[in-house]
């Protein structure tokens, strides 16, 4: 990796810890019809609401043209995990 593209990724990692970690999720749910209109967004995310009040959703890219889904893996069922779009 190019030194530019560390520091880049730096920044960006300590971004995220800055604002993820320790934060717990209290709730989990589907954008209302409300925010996707505001967002001029075709689908509605899965919004995850932290213990702090933030509420961080996927967006199809860093432009914010459209949702995205969530994937992952659970450590407890060893299953691929999908949160898509609707």
């Amino acid at each position: 990796m190019a030194r530019n593209e560390n520091a880049i990724r730096k920044r960006c990692e300590e971004y995220a810890a800055q604002h993820l970690v320790g934060r717990r999720i209290v709730a989990a749910r589907y954008m209302t019809p409300d925010e996707v209109k505001a967002l001029m967004w075709n689908r509605a995310a899965l919004v995850l609401v932290l213990d702090d009040g933030t509420a961080i959703y996927p967006q199809c890219d860093d432009e914010g043209n459209d949702a995205g889904a969530l994937a992952g893996v659970s450590t407890v069922k060893d299953e691929d995990l999908l949160f898509g779009c609707i």
